[in-house]
């Protein structure tokens, strides 16, 4: 076996890892999920972020809204590497 393929069981947290991965942070989770685990083989296997949480891209735990918010998204703008976090305001209630 060579050194530089990343063994699935040693894939780092955040992440996934298909057979023969040159590096254990290659794939990492998308934004809206998270994996808290090593050694996940496919994508489908990150975890989506819960309500009230969000999780950038690579997060290995959700972290929480700021008060007063109930969701929050994360959007990559691709041409200019931007990353933007959107927190949506809780709900009025009537």
């Amino acid at each position: 076996m060579n050194d530089w393929l990343c063994l699935t069981d040693y894939c780092c947290k955040g992440h996934w890892c298909p057979e023969a991965t040159p590096s254990c942070d290659s794939y990492p989770c998308h934004a809206g999920s998270y994996n808290n685990v090593t050694g996940i083989p496919a994508w489908e296997q990150c975890v989506d972020c819960p309500e009230g949480q969000y999780c950038p891209q690579a997060s290995e735990v959700p972290t929480d809204c700021p008060a007063g918010t109930f969701r929050c998204e994360i959007i990559r703008y691709p041409q200019s590497k931007v990353l933007v976090a959107f927190c949506y305001l809780t709900q009025a209630r009537y």
